[in-house]
């Protein structure tokens, strides 16, 4: 039977996979900002002018939303899971030198 032993590339993570993972979280808000508008300008250019468009704007954003912020919120939580990953194993790693030193 194997052992269950957790192996982690700190460097990696901390370099590479977190700082990849924080950029894909400010391109989500970025795409969010950017999605919201350009169906804004639909209003604020009189593309659209009417009651209706400022309900279509309003909709949009209302569906949108929640769903681009969840996704954001998400990759959020995913890299400062993994940030706590590395200093517990970090602390783990520092403490088992410590007592075997």
């Amino acid at each position: 039977m194997g052992t269950d032993s957790l192996i982690v590339d700190v460097d990696s993570l901390t370099g590479e996979t977190i700082p990849a993972m924080q950029l894909v979280k400010t391109e989500i808000d970025t795409a969010h900002t950017n999605m919201k508008a350009a169906v804004q300008s639909l209003v604020n250019n009189g593309y659209m002018d009417s009651e209706t468009a400022t309900a279509y704007v309003e909709e949009f954003e209302s569906l949108l939303s929640p769903d681009m912020q969840a996704l954001s919120n998400l990759v959020e939580s995913y890299y400062k899971q993994l940030d706590n990953v590395c200093t517990n194993f970090v602390s783990g790693d520092i403490e088992l030198s410590r007592l075997m030193g």
